[in-house]
């Protein structure tokens, strides 16, 4: 290989480096490149003799493949050292069980970076756990069992971080594929304790499900790939199968939801199957899904299976049974009486799931956008800048694109992108002053902080739109993550099928984009009250959802009117955005959008509440 001078062979450089602690170790890169050498030459290429006709890219591309590659191998133990890690993975569930963290963290400090002969790497414990939670949560038969999987309590907040973005990615089949991300975000061992703890919650949730215990459910779930499958409610007396009329109002009511602009769920299927399982379950209890007298019992059936005061599967599974007794009103005039109490007694239930006294008129703007003109509806989402430049950006990725170890955006990159949002942006290797930071006398009460003529990012969450978008455009599967690269995700193709984007998907990612906008930060020890701006952030777009109703306005003490500032700024990107208007200081969501805005403010209140759960345990 080339021998070409390096800046380490200079004597006054290397001495720089040693007084700032660094030390160069050469040869430090050489058993990696031994273990990817056999790699690179099945991609034609040999290190020891390299072609003068490869050129950069093609030598790039060939390194990240074999990268890929190396990682996958890392990350998959096969004999001996995967029942090692089944085993530990097996012991620590049953620790966080007993509530002894002590114990559990006893056992997972066994594992180290490098294997023994009877201990598995950390690598292998990584792998093994986001593959079982990519295979669990794609399992179609698990969905009901898993609906309400979170984190157990565990005493460190990066691990928790962790677990909460693994189990987000396993519930798109994309936890192994993202590793390396995870890493880089929270370094290995965090990393390695929330892959675990993933791993209890799955199983904490199926043993509560069949009232059995982690112990008994450990070895049929571990089984994967096997006949020795995972027990689930169908294996039970407390699951049966749905009568014939009961099925044939399952039909109706997806016809019913064919015919809607807006429903709970993403989709028709999704929102049948959802209900579908409730109710099978359910039917073990004795309730009956076309008897409004069992719907008490069922949703109180359905607040047994979630904590209350986690209400991310709580709250959607309520929406969706609260959206088949709107089909029972519209369709049932004989039991009509019989069917508003039920709903009655779901619309309690949702305004407990969403403590923040919002919910009601959330719901209504959602129910009001069921009426809009389809046409118009697609018109004016095809208008937002995050909806409208998802084709520019698909084809600029073309076959994949690399990305930053992060799975972020490269800095090189940073500026082409933020520039399809009508940003400024440029990368740079060092962070200078907060561009949000006012002098004192510069503070203007109720008015928005400004939003930067030009970002100046060391990484994609310095744009905070742009990160928004992205977070957006891999939970609407329209781009994922490999290791190393970005390519177009499963929804790509319907996407660029048509010249106008499809109606449902864009609406899903205008509502999302909301979300992460508001919520990106709230993981963030940088960032100080961030819950309290997202709230004030909430009321100002409840207010643009209803400009003509009156909605609780911030407190008005100085610090309020501070973090008020902040709050606007993130209504300001918005505007920018085509998703609000503004006119004499008011913020309004034209009324094509609203329901899409809506959606995104339930999901950001649970999140909300999500994180004021974890406090609690922490």
């Amino acid at each position: 290989m080339s021998n070409l001078p390096t800046p380490f062979d200079d004597p006054q450089f290397r001495k720089a480096m040693a007084d700032a602690g660094v030390v160069f170790k050469p040869g430090s890169s050489k058993p990696f490149m031994d273990s990817i050498a056999p790699l690179l030459a099945a991609e034609g290429i040999d290190l020891d003799n390299l072609s003068p006709d490869i050129d950069l890219d093609t030598l790039n591309d060939a390194m990240g493949r074999a990268t890929e590659r190396h990682n996958f191998e890392l990350f998959t133990p096969v004999g001996a050292q995967r029942e090692q890690a089944l085993e530990i993975l097996r012991r620590f569930a049953i620790a966080v069980e007993a509530g002894d963290l002590g114990q559990a963290h006893a056992i997972l400090d066994e594992v180290q970076p490098e294997p023994t002969a009877d201990r598995p790497a950390a690598s292998h414990l990584i792998g093994v756990a986001l593959g079982l939670a990519d295979s669990w949560f794609t399992d179609p038969n698990l969905a009901v069992s898993l609906a309400g999987t979170r984190i157990p309590a565990w005493n460190d907040r990066a691990a928790r971080a962790a677990g909460r973005q693994i189990l987000l990615a396993a519930r798109n089949g994309q936890a192994f594929d993202s590793v390396g991300a995870f890493i880089t975000s929270y370094t290995g061992q965090p990393t390695c304790m929330g892959a675990a703890l993933v791993v209890a919650g799955v199983l904490a949730s199926v043993a509560e499900a069949e009232r059995s215990t982690v112990a008994a459910q450990a070895g049929p779930m571990f089984a994967v790939g096997s006949s020795d499958r995972p027990m689930k409610a169908a294996d039970t007396a407390d699951h049966l199968a749905l009568s014939t009329a009961e099925l044939g109002a399952l039909e109706n009511f997806a016809i019913w939801l064919g015919d809607r602009n807006e429903i709970a769920a993403p989709s028709v299927d999704n929102e049948v199957s959802l209900l579908s399982g409730l109710f099978s379950v359910a039917k073990g209890f004795g309730l009956q899904a076309d008897n409004p007298d069992d719907m008490e019992d069922l949703v109180d059936f359905i607040m047994e299976i979630d904590d209350p005061d986690e209400p991310g599967f709580l709250g959607a599974a309520l929406m969706v049974v609260d959206e088949y007794l709107h089909f029972r009103l519209e369709t049932d005039d004989q039991q009509y009486d019989d069917w508003l109490v039920a709903h009655a007694i779901v619309e309690d239930a949702l305004e407990e799931a969403f403590p923040s006294g919002a919910s009601e008129a959330l719901f209504e703007v959602i129910e009001e956008a069921e009426q809009l003109d389809p046409k118009q509806h697609r018109a004016a989402l095809a208008r937002v800048t995050v909806v409208a430049q998802v084709r520019t950006l698909l084809e600029w990725i073309g076959k994949s694109r690399p990305v930053a170890q992060a799975g972020g955006l490269r800095r090189a990159d940073i500026a082409e992108v933020a520039a399809m949002l009508g940003f400024n942006a440029v990368g740079v290797n060092k962070r200078g002053l907060d561009p949000s930071f006012l002098p004192p006398e510069q503070i203007k009460p109720h008015q928005p902080l400004p939003i930067p003529e030009s970002f100046k990012a060391m990484s994609i969450r310095d744009v905070p739109p742009l990160n928004a978008w992205w977070d957006t455009l891999i939970t609407t599967e329209l781009i994922e993550l490999t290791a190393t690269r970005v390519r177009p995700g499963p929804k790509a193709a319907e996407w660029l099928a048509d010249k106008h984007p499809p109606l449902e998907l864009a609406d899903m990612v205008t509502g999302v984009f909301t979300t992460q906008l508001l919520i990106q930060d709230l993981d963030d020890t940088g960032y100080y009250f961030e819950r309290e701006t997202v709230s004030l952030a909430v009321l100002r777009l409840l207010a643009a959802l209803r400009p003509k109703q009156e909605l609780p306005a911030p407190d008005g003490d100085p610090m309020a009117d501070i973090l008020d500032m902040r709050a606007l700024r993130q209504l300001e990107y918005l505007r920018r955005l085509g998703i609000l208007k503004r006119s004499r200081d008011q913020y309004v969501v034209p009324p094509n959008l609203r329901g899409a805005i809506a959606r995104g403010l339930l999901v950001a209140t649970s999140m909300m509440s999500l994180e004021d759960s974890d406090e609690d345990d922490d």
